[in-house]
């Protein structure tokens, strides 16, 4: 793993716009698709770091992988990485180049409807971002918000597991009772451990459940997963919320180094003038800096490997067409240095 790790490393550091350099880095991560979790990482800690250039190398990158990739989930996995990168939405000089791969997946069906929908949402609405919106009073009101939803995926991913577990021990058990007290004890999942549903399966081991048991059971099952459907959707309208909120950050950051440098103007001014300044007004000024810097060094990335499955596009209820066609000999979709993709 840390052979691979550093491979991809040397290979993110040297990706340059030429497509040799894009298809080869596509392939290395091709041929190892079990570490692709550890991909996205390194993918997303490069976007972090980079200027300009170096994020229209790594945007290349993402959409080559995404129309030479087969598998569905990683395909969709590296374009929610894309989705949350604030960086390739706030960019003047990126957003173009983003606007013409997201016409090229549409065109080739690359993702669903409803995913390019949401892409598309998120370019128009950064346009709309206006100053009079910023209010750290607003801005603290999301924050909270967004620790809220963290905390929800947490423990949702928690009980998700745990109805896995019981769906495997329902079909393995032999005794109708002790079923039966499972199945009640399934709206409040927390309660069972998985300590103890590993002794449960161990004691009902080798056994055949009744078929009406079973249909008893996967009609709850049905209905949890309906009430899943329904908060994914207020997740979705969260999600979007948090990413204009990062725009809006990024703005307050600017607006800050804004004031600095005029602040560091003025004092020259007066320096050279010998005018007296008052040093409370100056104290006073810089801590409102520091506690504004704080404030907008607070909204961290969520990992990939975070995610929860049921929040990635293969949940049902997403309804998302499978592209399993490749585009061409090469896989690969837009041109790069000598070769641009198309314009809108």
């Amino acid at each position: 793993m840390r052979e691979f790790e550093k491979c991809f490393k040397e290979l993110l550091d040297s990706l340059s716009l030429s497509q040799i350099s894009i298809e080869q880095t596509t392939s290395f991560i091709l041929e190892k698709l079990e570490n692709l979790d550890l991909c996205l990482d390194l993918w997303q800690s490069s976007v972090q770091k980079a200027e300009s250039e170096k994020l229209i190398c790594l945007l290349y990158l993402a959409n080559d992988f995404m129309q030479r990739v087969s598998d569905k989930k990683a395909r969709e996995n590296f374009s929610l990485c894309v989705f949350n990168n604030i960086s390739y939405f706030s960019s003047q000089s990126i957003k173009p180049i983003l606007i013409r791969v997201v016409k090229i997946w549409s065109e080739r069906r690359v993702l669903s409807d409803d995913k390019l929908k949401q892409f598309n949402n998120l370019i128009i609405e950064g346009d709309k971002i206006e100053d009079k919106d910023f209010s750290y009073s607003r801005l603290l009101g999301f924050l909270n918000i967004y620790n809220e939803i963290n905390k929800t995926l947490a423990k949702y991913q928690c009980d998700k597991d745990i109805l896995e577990d019981k769906i495997s021990l329902m079909i393995d058990s032999k005794d109708l009772n002790v079923a039966k007290k499972i199945i009640s004890e399934t709206t409040d999942s927390h309660n069972i451990s998985k300590s103890r549903l590993s002794e449960t399966r161990q004691l009902l081991m080798n056994c055949k459940l009744q078929t009406s048991l079973i249909v008893e059971y996967r009609k709850h099952y049905s209905s949890l997963n309906e009430n899943a459907s329904n908060s994914l959707e207020r997740y979705s309208e969260f999600r979007n919320r948090i990413i204009q909120l990062r725009w809006k950050v990024e703005k307050v950051k600017q607006k800050i180094g804004e004031i600095k440098t005029q602040k560091q103007h003025d004092d020259a001014l007066m320096r050279d003038s010998h005018v007296v300044t008052d040093m409370d007004v100056d104290s006073q000024i810089e801590t409102e800096s520091k506690t504004q810097i704080e404030i907008v060094e607070a909204f961290p990335l969520i990992p990939a490997q975070n995610y929860p499955s049921h929040l990635t596009f293969d949940n049902p209820h997403l309804n998302m067409p499978t592209c399993s066609e490749r585009t061409n000999n090469s896989g690969y979709a837009p041109t790069y240095e000598n070769n641009p993709p198309p314009m809108m």
